[in-house]
């Protein structure tokens, strides 16, 4: 399986170009990963009988269908498209777009149609808790679409994800093998296409080859740019899921670090399965997700899940209003996702504080992107 995947760009008119990035009939995930890039004001056709998944990655998208007549989506805005939605695209001159499409209705479980817009998503948290906003020392995740959300699923039936990251320079986090600084991960127990699209400095992504151990072998050092993805997956038959001892162990898909430098990588990505609650992480150890199997029905997932919902209906609400052209500070959720924003703001500043007294200069880095700094205004 091809881990890197640059685009190939195609004239599908003439003011826009689509890059086919996964195939329904090829990739784990079971579907067509398509993004299209607007020179001009134009339309965009999407499958009318698939569910789908879209984000809008820089620019403005004009979005029509069976159920609203117009709505207006601004960068970072993610929707949820069911089955025969009919919806008809238009974007303007410098729009791009990622969009993700499953084969036959029966991978929608979604009936609904939902808006998520990441100014709404930054309000989700509560005291002490960031919910679908979640800043670390080595990225910020705008969690759009989790396991519990009805959106697709893969070809074994269970539930996708679908996040906006970016990912920080490196600099102050700890060092693996070559004494160079790097973001380390191993979702064992997921794949995961993360789809570049705004580079800035110099990035590589390097994966680890399987059986991982403490002499581990590494690929090659890959150039990230923003129109690469690079897809975590790999092509392991079960035989290799047997340890030595003869017990079986989970399959190890996709151990690798990423290298930034002077900069910054952002991407949108699609966790299969689909994640829920918080990562495990650890200083200096590879960050990941547990085994859904091991999650899923616990007492604290399910709390997870009734502290979420009441403001998953906050997010929804407000992100439909803004993109049907209503003001959101109009509606009664305004006042939750206010509360909520400020929750998220003091969980920031606690770990800024947290990062400066351990003396790595990440709070340095982090600085820019927390939610009360310049980068934010007017968000």
């Amino acid at each position: 399986m091809t881990t890197l995947i640059p685009n190939s760009w195609e004239p599908l008119s003439e003011r826009v170009s689509v890059a086919r990035i996964l195939k329904h009939d090829v990739h784990p995930e079971g579907l067509d990963f398509d993004r299209a890039r607007f020179s001009g004001d134009a339309t965009y056709e999407m499958p009318r009988d698939a569910g789908s998944l879209l984000s809008v990655l820089s620019g403005t998208l004009e979005l029509a269908t069976s159920e609203h007549k117009s709505l207006t989506l601004e960068a970072g805005t993610h929707v949820y498209l069911p089955p025969n939605s009919q919806p008809r695209l238009r974007g303007q001159a410098g729009t791009d777009i990622l969009h993700a499409c499953a084969p036959a209705a029966h991978r929608a479980r979604g009936t609904h149609m939902m808006v998520r817009s990441d100014r709404f998503i930054a309000g989700c948290a509560l005291a002490g808790r960031s919910l679908r906003w979640i800043l670390t020392p080595q990225y910020l995740s705008r969690r759009a679409f989790l396991h519990h959300d009805r959106t697709l699923v893969s070809p074994r039936g269970e539930p996708l994800s679908w996040f906006h990251t970016t990912m920080f320079d490196a600099r102050g986090l700890p060092e693996n093998n070559e004494g160079s600084p790097v973001f380390k991960m191993s979702y064992n127990h997921r794949t995961e296409p993360n789809v570049c699209y705004e580079v800035k400095g110099s990035a590589h992504v390097r994966i680890a080859h399987h059986p991982y151990s403490e002499s581990q072998a590494w690929g090659p050092w890959q150039t990230l740019t923003g129109d690469v993805t690079y897809h975590l997956c790999e092509d392991l038959d079960e035989s290799e899921w047997v340890a030595g001892d003869g017990k079986t162990q989970e399959p190890r898909r996709n151990k690798h670090e990423v290298r930034i430098l002077n900069g910054h990588v952002s991407l949108v990505c699609m966790h299969n399965p689909g994640c829920t609650g918080a990562e495990r992480h650890s200083e200096g150890e590879y960050t990941g997700y547990g085994d859904l199997a091991e999650v899923l029905g616990t007492a604290e997932h399910l709390a997870h899940l009734e502290r979420i919902s009441p403001m998953d209906s906050v997010v929804d609400a407000l992100s439909l209003a803004l993109a049907m052209g209503q003001d959101p500070k109009t509606l009664a959720e305004w006042a939750a996702y206010k509360e909520g924003l400020a929750c998220q703001q003091a969980v920031e500043a606690d770990l800024l504080e947290t990062l400066r007294l351990e003396g790595h200069g990440r709070e340095q880095i982090l600085a820019s992107w927390v939610l009360g700094s310049s980068r934010w205004l007017g968000h």
